[in-house]
C-alpha cells in the first residue's frame, strides 16, 4: 500500500467509528460470527494492559459470564 493511501486510511479511521472503551470491549468479547473488520477512533488509556492483566486495573470490570439455558 502506498504511504499516502495508508495515511488516508489512518485519517479516516481516526475520524470515524466508535471509541474502544470498556463497554465496547465487552461487546467485542461476545461470541460472534462473520463480524466485519472495524477500526476505533480512540482507545481508553491502559485498556490493553487491563485486558491482559485482569484484576490489575480497577476501572475495567470482567465481562459478564453468560449461563447456559
Amino acid at each position: 500500500m502506498p504511504r499516502d493511501a495508508f495515511d488516508q486510511w489512518i485519517a479516516t479511521a481516526r475520524d470515524q467509528g466508535d471509541a474502544l472503551d470498556e463497554a465496547a470491549f465487552h461487546r467485542l468479547a461476545e461470541p460472534s460470527r462473520a463480524d466485519r473488520p472495524r477500526t476505533f477512533r480512540d482507545v481508553t488509556p491502559d485498556l490493553f494492559t487491563a485486558i491482559a492483566n485482569p484484576g490489575a486495573h480497577p476501572a475495567l470490570t470482567a465481562p459478564p459470564v453468560k449461563q447456559g439455558p
